[in-house]
């Protein structure tokens, strides 16, 4: 639930130091971006929404990103960005240099890409992480209801439930307990009602 997308707010993402950088998916100029990096080589593909997302602003919405995994000088091809469960059009900036995204040893961030950086203004609740790419038909099933945590692929799932604390547990098989900075707000409520 964006309050702004105005400015560059990270969702989610590896992208520390310039030599330790992986994935990252954010919001840029009324747009979702979604970026790779392939540090060998110094190239980046992106798939960014041709259409200016601002109506988002406010309301619940749900963003999913696939990658195919395909590499090569056409590698932001393979990237689909979904806005409550339809895909959006997205422009692609490919680099003929890129080959593979590499396995950065950079902290997974959520809400930020730094500490003090790209900080995100808003709501965020059912972070999840796949290995596998998902369907339209597998985003619109499971874009509605919380996961049983033990689905094929799941590799972490953040529901945000706890209400307090200085930390949100991992759901999923893997346990990746996320520690949260910044104070921000537990608010109840979420797209799944309260």
């Amino acid at each position: 639930r964006p309050n702004s997308m105005t400015t560059k707010q990270n969702l989610i993402g590896r992208w520390g130091s310039s030599a330790d950088q992986e994935y990252k998916l954010y919001i840029a100029a009324g747009t979702i971006r979604f970026d790779l990096r392939d540090s060998t080589r110094s190239a980046i593909v992106s798939a960014y929404t041709t259409d200016s997302q601002a109506a988002l602003t406010g309301g619940w919405h749900h963003v999913a990103v696939t990658y195919d995994g395909r590499g090569g000088a056409a590698a932001a091809n393979g990237i689909t960005i979904y806005v409550d469960g339809a895909p959006v059009r997205v422009t692609r900036l490919n680099s003929a240099s890129y080959v593979a995204m590499q396995q950065s040893t950079a902290s997974l961030q959520i809400g930020r890409e730094s500490p003090s950086f790209k900080q995100y203004n808003g709501a965020l609740d059912e972070m999840r992480l796949w290995n596998v790419a998902h369907t339209q038909g597998q985003i619109q099933t499971h874009m509605t209801s919380e996961m049983a945590a033990a689905e094929a692929g799941l590799v972490a799932y953040w529901k945000f439930n706890e209400g307090t604390g200085v930390a949100a547990a991992d759901s999923s098989q893997t346990g990746n307990l996320a520690t949260i900075f910044n104070g921000p707000a537990w608010n109840p409520g979420g797209p799944f009602g309260p």
